[in-house]
């Protein structure tokens, strides 16, 4: 950092940790991302839509969205027929410069009529009747997506990179292993897939006891600011 900043702000404890290595002379302080959280969710099972899912982000190539599409069709093909399953969906929220590549794989797996390409999303209350969240992003920084889909009561599923996923997922869904090129087997990522249906109601439970911490309090990042300004 060359800039003369007071105080720099990051949104865990263990960015602030990690920073503060490289950093030693600079002042770091923990304030959470403000996200919709909780008002809305309880902790007990809502009606959902079996077997739905959803993710939502800007289509580009570091969302790695294409893997996802082939995941979802090896799903549907191989591995349904394997195991006598019930097809699953995914409805892919946002836009960007990767929208036509992503039709054409949708296209070129024959999944036309269980992914669907949906736009911009509206309010985040659009997103609560799905059995979970799907991503294949190679890295999130501040997760708020993650964030606002566990604030509907989503359990979720990632891969294992920094900083959201291993912040977020191991309490309130499944991550995904990956390799040093942050690649992942498609077996594995079907495998969670059919954990989290299996121990949903369980993942829910673990989600409300997750955004019951204080860090995650609807007045939480209002504090941590007012704090801030007081030093």
């Amino acid at each position: 950092f060359h800039l003369p900043f007071d105080t720099i702000a990051t949104t865990s404890a263990s960015e602030k940790d990690t920073l503060e290595k490289h950093f030693p002379d600079k002042s770091f302080i923990v304030i959470p991302p403000k996200t919709n959280f909780s008002d809305r969710f309880t902790g007990n099972p809502k009606p959902f839509t079996p077997r739905h899912f959803v993710t939502v982000s800007s289509l580009t190539k570091n969302k790695n969205l294409e893997e996802l599409i082939y995941a979802i069709g090896y799903y549907n093909s191989a591995y349904r027929e394997i195991y006598n399953l019930d097809p699953i969906y995914l409805d892919i929220y946002g836009r960007g410069p990767e929208e036509y590549a992503l039709q054409e794989a949708i296209s070129k797996t024959k999944m036309t009529e269980v992914i669907t390409l949906k736009g911009h999303l509206g309010p985040s209350d659009t997103i609560a009747h799905y059995n979970g969240y799907l991503s294949t992003s190679h890295s999130e920084c501040y997760g708020i997506s993650l964030l606002e889909a566990l604030s509907q009561g989503l359990p979720l599923i990632g891969l294992d990179v920094p900083i959201a996923n291993q912040k977020y997922i191991p309490r309130t869904g499944y991550l995904v292993p990956v390799d040093n090129n942050y690649n992942f087997s498609y077996l594995d990522y079907v495998r969670a897939i059919d954990k989290l249906i299996t121990n949903h109601k369980e993942l829910q439970r673990q989600i409300k006891d997750f955004l019951n911490q204080p860090l995650y309090h609807p007045n939480a990042t209002k504090n941590a600011y007012e704090r801030l300004s007081h030093e």
